[in-house]
């Protein structure tokens, strides 16, 4: 499934590399295929004159090589005028065709029309070190804003999710400013660290997904605890615009099948739209061969989406505290649980205990390609494409709006 074979609207079929793990990754973005033409025309244009050179190099090696008794000797030319037009011209013309291809690419894909899309979604990605953090807008379609972190000289405490202002060690206090700089610090460090590591400002109604207050689930949708390493999830045919916060160092957020990359700075909030092709991949149920195809020879990992509907899956809930979920079991013990990540030696254990299909999404690989830290390998995140019958089913359903219309999420980029 690694090839750019696959690749909708791109001249890579012409390479015949299906299969081969060297050769790009399966687009499976609407603004990809302009891109893999791009990269494949470069590729065998680079190809060719290096191979051409390469062999006007050895013609000459051999041609003019030493050899005993050769009387000939060296002439000296001032070259040709005409020639050196020539190999001046064409590379120019090249490069000109080139930045003038490009810059239609890079405009459709940094630009996109599709932000227009009424269907349009919106996701928040923060970077960490080591973790991705997932925000989604809920029923409301919107972020709010995020990363905003008090400082020693504010006048008043910052807000708390319940209206109540901060009261841990300075109740009387109006807020930091009143008090010492080093004991400010502590103060609002531990306001950071139990109540708002994303600098998450409450007082905006647009951070909040349940402004009817009437869905407990729906208004922790985006606690701290849920958000870490949470898996991204885009509904398939719809624009999704996902945009990108750092809380420390600079980190950089790639999507290999679906061509999207871009840096993650400190203070700046960054944008990128990624719509899926029709041919993506959706959730579908799989055997368990065909699990092991996926991890073992596609090289994809396959999140499990067990639920209610899911034959031999039960529910489980370990205590009252903790909240319940679907899994298959085996003796009592759990096996797979809803929304983990598939791995070989699960196919295993799920065939001992009888199972033989389940329903999975493909996970795409979500890659930091900036050493942030010695933590770094950790930032490797997981991105699944679900179709509109799963965006209804928990959790998923509290993520995004529904649609407003079909034919909306099929507006196609704009050159495609």
């Amino acid at each position: 499934m690694n090839s750019a074979a696959h690749a909708a609207g791109s001249p890579a079929t012409l390479v015949a590399m299906s299969g081969n793990d060297w050769w790009l990754n399966t687009n499976y973005a609407a603004h990809g295929g302009p891109m893999d033409q791009i990269f494949v025309f470069i590729f065998w244009l680079t190809t060719v004159i290096l191979v051409g050179v390469q062999a006007v190099l050895v013609w000459f090696l051999i041609k003019y090589r030493h050899r005993k008794g050769r009387t000939e000797k060296g002439v000296y030319t001032h070259g040709n005028a005409r020639l050196e037009i020539m190999w001046t011209l064409i590379p120019a013309v090249i490069l000109i065709v080139l930045a003038l291809w490009t810059k239609r690419v890079w405009d459709n894909y940094r630009y996109s029309p599709i932000g227009n899309d009424p269907n349009a979604v919106k996701i928040l990605v923060i970077g960490e070190q080591f973790k991705w953090n997932v925000i989604y807008p809920g029923p409301t379609n919107k972020i709010g804003r995020y990363l905003l972190y008090p400082k020693p000289t504010d006048l008043k405490w910052p807000t708390l999710p319940d209206g109540k202002s901060f009261d841990y060690e300075f109740p009387k206090v109006p807020g930091p400013a009143y008090l010492p700089e080093e004991q400010a610090r502590q103060a609002l460090d531990k306001f950071l660290a139990v109540n708002n590591p994303l600098g998450r400002d409450f007082s905006d109604p647009d951070t909040n997904p349940d402004p009817t207050g009437k869905d407990d689930e729906l208004a922790s949708l985006n606690n701290y605890g849920k958000t870490v390493g949470r898996v991204i999830v885009i509904p398939k045919g719809r624009p999704v615009e996902i945009q990108l916060g750092s809380r420390d160092v600079i980190h950089d957020f790639f999507l290999p099948n679906f061509r999207v990359k871009l840096d993650v700075v400190p203070g700046m909030r960054g944008r990128m739209y990624i719509r899926t092709t029709d041919d993506c991949p959706g959730p579908r149920e799989y055997t368990l061969e065909e699990l092991r195809k996926v991890i073992q020879h596609d090289h994809y990992d396959a999140l499990a989406l067990i639920n209610k509907d899911t034959p031999k899956a039960d529910y489980y809930r370990p205590n009252r505290r903790k909240p319940g979920y679907y899994r298959f079991s085996k003796d009592g013990q759990t096996v797979l649980r809803e929304n983990s990540l598939i791995t070989l030696a699960t196919l295993d254990e799920l065939k001992a205990a009888g199972v033989d299909k389940l329903p999975a999404a493909i996970a795409y690989d979500l890659v930091c390609e900036e050493l942030c830290g010695i933590g770094h390998a950790t930032m490797q995140g997981k991105l699944i494409v679900l179709d509109e019958a799963w965006m209804k089913e928990a959790p998923y359903k509290y993520y995004f709006p529904p649609p407003v219309t079909e034919a909306a999420g099929k507006v196609a980029m704009a050159g495609n």
